[in-house]
């Protein structure tokens, strides 16, 4: 499904809005992130990383760090 969605963009260059739970396909697949909370934007990112992405690139490990802090999910241990 994510190629699907990369070919499609890639050849007809819609806008897309993707709902997802999933911090991962987030990132593989969107330009921009935001994480909502109690109704409204809690925080936005962009992604500049290049295409294909691969979720142990420095600058998205990263940032799935702080998106799911975002979203109150901590390591282990933290809080």
């Amino acid at each position: 499904m994510h190629r699907l969605v990369i070919r499609l963009w890639a050849h007809h260059e819609p806008a897309v809005l993707l709902v997802t739970h999933d911090v991962d396909e987030a990132l593989a697949l969107a330009d921009r992130v935001l994480v909502l909370a109690g109704g409204r934007i809690g925080y936005g990112c962009r992604i500049d990383a290049p295409r294909p992405r691969d979720r142990n690139q420095p600058e998205l490990t990263d940032l799935r760090t702080r998106l799911l802090a975002e979203l109150g999910v901590h390591p282990e241990g933290t809080k």
